[in-house]
């Protein structure tokens, strides 16, 4: 018989992993937010007022079905952090329900937390009787529970049933038992609901229960569920295994104890760039991927840290850390790298060479330190880089400086049109800037009148309506989400006349420091 889960997965839950930032605040926070009204799948949130949340109002201006719509179209892997932070905001705050709401539409604003990886909100809102005795809404607490590693709180949860995945996952916990008996028969009864046979479920529950296929199947990481048993079963991963992951797999495998050290630094660092994991999470994760294996074949990422945390500030340093943010494949994944490594970048003298402190500066500003990000600019223009291949990033840097004057708002612009020389970028850029606040005078105008903005792909024309229509009703939560949608692909792959409605809308209902991530991210791309 196979020991208790409890003995097999020992050590397994590394809970800080999956907070997200300021999740004990939120813990705290979220009891004042419930007992204001009666609890109900609408009234509760892991998100205070105080704390980012949105009013209690957020959805009184709202359809159901409207909302139904947007709730399922809410995407689980955002290429934008600042859309998913808008996102979560919004679906993890508590609110009044709207008129005419329904029980389904309420359980789909879970289901989208569960898509985007937002586990500790998941746990927080479910944690009331009333709520967490609907068996929709225990089954997306259930995969937040296996996410966090604790496999013990997912299968009391699977016990109530209700739905398929549930008795998937009671069979599973039946497995771990050694409770053959329990797992014919929750397998049969898994039928009763019309469900598929599942040929890899059943083959990996019969490894698990001591009773190993003659070919063992290849590990998968789609979901929380099937992450958990490839660990259990130790399966051996298959090429790109990490494809199709959700983001609750992502975390439940960066959370493991058990599994490759490099696979399971590589699912953080992806769970990171959907901000599903803290950052010193990760950290930890490429030093033990260092510790466990050939330095010669490292990630690049772990070595940065490696350099860093022996040599701080030196070129050598330097050198290693943009290296790393240059291997990024994407933007979400640069932010990812750049959070990482941000206490690194502080404490940067030097810089290799301009077009490394170019990508130091943009590392420094997209993990959220505007004063390094100008200081790094300054070094790389000393290095050799042109005033005009920085003019964006020198946007984005000003973007973040708090407590600027009208004048010096005023100079930013000015300065982006003589760095860009007019030309077609600087006036998306221009553009996003005036969305955000910064004065234009004449000479702007003439300049905009005369170039018109260049580069970024318009936003989805059907999300771009509604957004503005949701403004001029000051639907706040609507306001949020679609947003959120508009620039979930990555603010910085967007228009300036998208960025300009986007950043415009969120200003109308009073979600300034969201349009000023939206516009900063924007801001932040890959220079030519």
């Amino acid at each position: 018989m196979r020991p208790p889960f409890q003995a097999l997965f020992a050590g397994v839950a590394l809970a800080a992993l999956a907070a997200a930032p300021g999740a004990a605040a939120q813990s705290r926070s979220s009891i004042e937010v419930e007992a204001l009204t009666e609890l109900n799948a609408w009234s509760v949130g892991s998100i205070a007022p105080s704390s980012g949340g949105l009013p209690r109002t957020l959805w009184l201006e709202s359809d159901p079905e409207a909302l139904r719509a947007l709730f399922e179209r809410t995407p689980g892997d955002f290429a934008s952090p600042a859309a998913r932070s808008l996102a979560r905001r919004a679906l993890a705050s508590a609110g009044e329900a709207p008129l005419g709401e329904t029980a389904e539409v309420s359980r789909k604003r879970f289901e989208a937390l569960g898509r985007m990886g937002a586990v500790e909100d998941l746990l927080i809102m479910a944690r009331p009787a009333p709520i967490a005795a609907d068996p929709l809404i225990a089954q997306f607490a259930a995969q937040a529970d296996m996410a966090r590693g604790d496999l013990g709180a997912a299968c009391q949860r699977a016990q109530a049933g209700g739905s398929a995945y549930l008795l998937r996952l009671r069979a599973f916990c039946a497995a771990v038992e050694g409770n053959v008996g329990a797992v014919d028969l929750t397998l049969a009864l898994l039928r009763e609901t019309g469900e598929a046979r599942d040929q890899w479920f059943e083959q990996v529950l019969a490894l698990i229960g001591g009773t190993p296929p003659s070919r063992p199947p290849a590990a998968r990481y789609d979901t929380s569920l099937n992450t958990w048993l490839s660990l259990a079963g130790s399966l051996t991963p298959g090429r790109n295994p990490l494809n199709g992951s959700s983001t609750l797999a992502l975390v439940a495998l960066a959370s493991a104890e058990r599994g490759d050290a490099r696979l399971r630094a590589e699912a953080g660092l992806a769970a990171l760039g959907r901000s599903a994991v803290e950052p010193a999470a990760v950290r930890a994760l490429y030093r033990a991927a260092l510790a466990t294996g050939d330095a010669r074949t490292a990630p690049p990422l772990a070595l940065a840290i490696a350099q860093a945390e022996a040599l701080p500030g030196t070129m050598e340093a330097a050198t290693a850390l943009a290296t790393a943010l240059g291997a990024a494949r994407t933007q979400s994944e640069f932010i990812a790298i750049a959070r990482v490594l941000r206490a690194d970048l502080t404490v940067l003298v030097f810089v290799p060479d301009a077009a490394m402190g170019v990508t130091l500066a943009r590392g420094a500003l997209a993990a959220g330190d505007s004063g390094t990000g100008l200081r790094l600019l300054d070094l790389a223009q000393a290095a050799g880089a042109e005033q005009s291949s920085l003019g964006s990033l020198r946007a984005a840097a000003w973007v973040g400086v708090q407590g600027l004057s009208e004048a010096q708002a005023a100079r930013v612009v000015r300065q982006r049109i003589d760095d860009g020389a007019g030309n077609g970028t600087a006036m998306r850029d221009v553009l996003i800037l005036q969305a955000l606040g910064f004065p234009v005078d004449a000479s702007v105008r003439r300049a905009q009148l005369a170039q018109a903005p260049v580069g970024g792909r318009p936003a989805d024309a059907a999300v771009i309506a509604a957004l503005q229509s949701a403004a001029e009703a000051e639907a706040i939560g609507e306001v949020a989400l679609l947003a959120a949608i508009a620039a979930a692909g990555g603010a910085d792959a967007l228009d300036g006349q998208s960025l300009w409605v986007i950043i415009n809308a969120l200003r109308l209902v009073g979600l300034e420091d969201a349009a000023q991530a939206i516009g900063m991210e924007a801001l932040l791309t890959r220079p030519a």
